[in-house]
């Protein structure tokens, strides 16, 4: 077998081809890992932090909601143990948006939207570096028609 420049460049282009392609699949890899790390972090139950979240309109009978809890299960569905005026549904899914934004920020549809954009809700993680407890919080709800939107509402995890 006679050794060519032409069959070295040969080899060396396969090797590169061969290590970028490991070095793609490593990437892949951790990258799921640490994504489905931060999906079973999510997983769990959640209490009302009524002192954080700011109930606008509803500031008066705040201590109606102080019951108010969040399960977030690993088949990714969702539930709140009662209805509440400012959070249109109280059983759904959840998944991460994957939209190239900020962030890992998750939605939470009801199974009455056939996929409509309105009447989901928006949800990212807190960590204890950031807020002092792990928890999430609910960003853009959509509120029961004809009731007051609440702009943000932060959930302890229990």
């Amino acid at each position: 077998m006679k050794i060519t420049l032409k069959r070295i460049f040969k080899i060396i282009f396969l090797a590169t081809l061969v290590f970028f392609a490991l070095a793609c699949a490593t990437l892949l890899v951790l990258n799921l890992y640490d994504l489905s790390k931060e999906f079973n972090s999510l997983v769990g139950h959640y209490k009302l932090d009524t002192v954080r979240t700011k109930f606008n309109g509803y500031e008066k009978n705040r201590y109606l909601y102080t019951q108010l809890e969040l399960e977030l299960k690993y088949v990714q569905t969702f539930v709140f143990n009662m209805s509440v005026p400012f959070i249109k549904d109280s059983i759904g899914t959840w998944y991460q948006q994957n939209d190239g934004g900020e962030g890992n920020w998750y939605e939470m549809r009801s199974y009455n939207d056939n996929n409509s954009r309105q009447g989901f809700n928006q949800f990212a993680p807190l960590t204890k570096e950031i807020t002092g407890y792990d928890g999430v919080y609910l960003n853009s709800t959509t509120p029961k028609p004809n009731q007051e939107h609440v702009p943000k509402i932060y959930f302890i995890k229990k």
